[in-house]
Formats: C-alpha cells, structure tokens, sequence
C-alpha cells in the first residue's frame, strides 16, 4: 500500500511539474529545491482544486432546496475572480433567487464586509434565517447545513465560524490588547442568524463610531458584531474547516480551480526594492542574499548611489515617514522599461517567495488595469475614503495599471506622504480595482495568528531585516 501511494504522489507530482512549467513552475524547479517547490505547488494548486474523492462529491447537487439560506461570497475583480464567480454560479444555481450575493458588485467598501451589512440585510430574500459568508474559493457541503442550523434558534443572535486568536497585541490590528476577542478565519466561512444581522446592519447605519482604518476584514466584523450585539465567533473548526473532513459544511480554498494559467515566465517581471544608505549593508544585504538573487530583473532605488551594490540614486533625501516621493520615483522609472507583464513594489525588509508570486500572477491579465497584495482601507466605513494596497507586504501593478497612474493627474500630496496610501487614493481616483490576496502580509508571522497561517499560500512577509524574522515552517527561512 505504501509503495502504491509513493508511485502515485510520484506520479501526481510529475503532472503538476509538467503543467507548471509555465510560470512559477519554471522558476521553482531552476531553484533546485525541491521540497520548497513541491510544497509551492502543491499549496497552489492542490489546495485550490480539492482532491479526489472530495472534490467529486462536491459535485452532486443537494437533495433538497434552502429557502431559507442565503449565501454572501466576498468576491473580488480580475480574471481569475470573474472565473470563480461564474463557477459559483453555474454550480449553485439550485439556491432560490436573491440567495447567493456576490460582494464585488457594491463597490471599493465591500471587502470590509462590515460598510456593506445594511445593504446585504436589505438584499436578503424574506424566507431566509441564516447567511453563510465565505470567501470565492471556499467550498460549501450543502447537504450537512440542515443539521446544522436545526441546533440553534434562527431568531437569536447566532455567530459560529473557526475562531481565532492573537498571541500578542499586533500592528495589524492596531495593537488590540484585548486577548479575549477572537474573530472568524473567512477563508473557512462563517455563519450568522438574520437576527444577528438585522441588529448589527441597524447599528452600522446609525452609528457615528465607525473605524477609521480597516486592516483586517476578519478582525473587524468580530470588533463590530461585539460592540452592536455583545456577541463573540463561537469556535466550530470541526464544522468550517481549514481542510476536508466528514464534519464540515465549509472546506477552505476547496473550490475546483477554474482559472487558466497564462504563459507568464520570472523575465516578464520587474522589480524595484526601497531602501537608505544607512541599510545598504544589513537590510538590503539580507534581500540580496536571499529572494533578490532569485529574480531576473530588480533594482534597489536609494538615496545615494553604491556601485558595489549598485542602488539607484533617486535624487530624493530619505524621509523617516512615508516615501511616497521615493516611490512616484519607481513607477516612473517602470513607465521607462519595456518587455515587462508586472510591476513589484517591496522595502528593503520585505521578504518574498518569488515562485509563488509568479503562479499566482499567471492567473492574471496584465492588460487589465489591478494592483495586488494585502488590502487595507482608510475612510471606508464613513463612505468616504479608499482602499490601498500595503507596502510592506508589497504591491503588485499590471502593467495595465502602472500605466494608468504614470499618465493621470495623480501626484504624491508630499514627499514623505504614505507612498501606499497615496496609490490607493490615485487607484480609487481613476478607477482601478485593487484585489486582495491572503499571501501577502504587512508584518512578520508572529503578527498574525498561527492557526490562520496554517492554510494560507504564503508569498511575502515584512519586517525581515534580521535573520529568523520571517521563519515559518510553510514559508521557509
């Protein structure tokens, strides 16, 4: 029995070799390791597909019908989205009409979940009693959900999904210190009654005390749902689940892979790295030491010129606070260079795992105008405002968008102005959709819940100028 399955991870893996040598594929098997990039492949492509048996069952349609289920998928832009949701649609054309709503069609603000409450209350059809929120690659179990909710009473203040914790207050939830607040993992889904909604839509849309920033979509709809309706995420990981099991309604990133990977190889992206003199020789040694080295084309842009690195003197004096200057410097410098699909943004301590970065940017249409990374927002939640990408997670511009920004009126407010903030508001200006990806991240792994890192395709991290910073057993050293 052993040996069989050796010959048929052997054989599943060859399949996935041949398939992947487009794209990340052709980077992660130049690089040598292996292991690294079996387990890059794997998580992409396995992790987004399903397996086997599981997958197979998903298939059978339901023996009865939900009138009163409705299901809110936080969907986003791009092609490998627009996919998602036209498979989402075929699949479960079973649920009533007005059952299944899709998030992108609200706006910037829908992300946040917590600005669009009101609106998805009032879309809800009159029969239903529960909403099951998931994410556009999650995978429901339709035919457990009758069990389910016959435990609890729909005209209570309901709230299960898979909770989880911070080990320590976080720069990405704003240094909460309340160890006690735990939220739902959206990528596992999560369930609330009406009831629940109705109460919590109510308070959003006549409270004044709303969040200024957004930064954690997550962790923000646990703050809300406490403060409106005293109510925290009851913890069931055996029913929304993180991978397949005989007990769950939801399955995370388990939806069938619908996206075609284009041709895109390591050669068709440029990328540019923000640094200082003064971390010429530890920060910005640490990135050509490591992911820098791996990349076909990168550029360090600094302040000063070093021909023994070389940097890039951007003819811009180093601010402590934002580098907006410095950054509208880049994308200019972009805006000069030919032959390239995409355009990568990172600090001199972000880290990145580059095979990864290029299979998920192969499911993309850099003709289309999107930038890429861990989406956070300011103003959102007051209707004015907008939605940026993060910096030290890195941002991802087609080419498309680098365009855009590089002709329009946008300009830095100043030259020590937050350089991702001002991209987000020139983004929102002219229109170009940001998407948000769950392998990117704002800050080390200790910043974020171990329990979530679990089953995230990990691409970059911040922070990891010192080395074992950004170590993590599924992202590497």
């Amino acid at each position: 029995v052993q040996r069989a399955m050796a010959v048929a991870v052997v054989a599943c893996l060859s399949a996935l070799l041949a398939t992947s040598s487009l794209g990340a594929g052709q980077s992660c098997l130049s690089s040598g390791n292996i292991g690294a990039c079996t387990e890059s492949l794997a998580v992409s492509s396995l992790g987004a597909s399903g397996a086997g048996k599981y997958e197979a069952e998903q298939q059978v349609k339901p023996t009865q019908p939900y009138a009163n289920l409705a299901v809110v998928v936080r969907s986003q832009v791009g092609r490998l989205h627009s996919e998602r949701v036209a498979s989402m649609r075929k699949s479960w054309d079973f649920l009533p009409e007005g059952s299944l709503i899709f998030t992108h069609e609200f706006g910037r603000a829908a992300w946040a979940v917590v600005p669009v409450l009101p609106r998805i209350f009032a879309l809800l059809p009159n029969s239903v009693q529960w909403v099951l929120f998931i994410e556009d690659d999650t995978d429901i179990i339709f035919d457990k959900i009758g069990s389910i909710i016959s435990s609890y009473d729909p005209h209570a203040h309901v709230f299960l999904g898979r909770a989880l914790r911070d080990a320590q207050p976080t720069v990405i939830h704003q240094y909460n210190e309340d160890s006690t607040l735990v939220y739902p993992d959206f990528a596992c889904g999560w369930l609330a009654s009406v009831a629940l909604i109705k109460d919590v839509a109510a308070y959003v849309n006549n409270s004044e005390a709303r969040p200024e920033f957004l930064t954690d979509a997550q962790f923000d709809v646990a703050k809300m749902f406490r403060t409106a309706a005293s109510i925290l995420v009851s913890d069931h990981s055996d029913i929304f689940c993180a991978a397949p099991g005989r007990a769950c309604l939801t399955v995370a990133h388990a939806r069938p892979n619908v996206s075609r990977l284009a041709n895109l190889s390591l050669a068709e992206i440029s990328f540019a790295v923000k640094t200082t003199t003064k971390f010429h020789k530890n920060r910005l040694l640490h990135v050509r030491q490591t992911w820098g080295r791996t990349v076909k084309h990168i550029e360090y842009i600094s302040d000063t010129a070093d021909t023994t690195i070389p940097t890039i003197a951007s003819g811009i004096e180093n601010t402590e606070m934002g580098h907006c200057g410095k950054t509208q410097f880049i994308l200019r410098r972009f805006a000069k260079q030919t032959g390239f699909k995409w355009f990568v943004i990172a600090d001199d301590d972000t880290s990145l795992r580059v095979s990864r970065l290029v299979r998920l940017l192969s499911h993309f249409d850099p003709s289309e105008p999107i930038i890429i990374g861990e989406r956070y927002g300011y103003g959102l939640a007051m209707s004015y405002g907008y939605d940026y990408i993060t910096g030290g997670g890195g941002m991802v511009l087609s080419k498309a968008a680098l365009d855009a920004i590089t002709k329009s009126d946008c300009d830095c407010w100043q030259v020590d102005s937050p350089d991702d903030m001002w991209i987000g508001s020139c983004a929102t200006h002219i229109s170009i959709p940001l998407v948000h990806n769950w392998g990117f991240h704002q800050a080390p792994p200790s910043a974020y819940s171990a329990t979530l890192l679990e089953h995230q395709t990990l691409i970059s991290f911040h922070k990891c100028h010192k080395s074992g910073d950004c170590t993590h057993a599924r992202f590497g050293g």
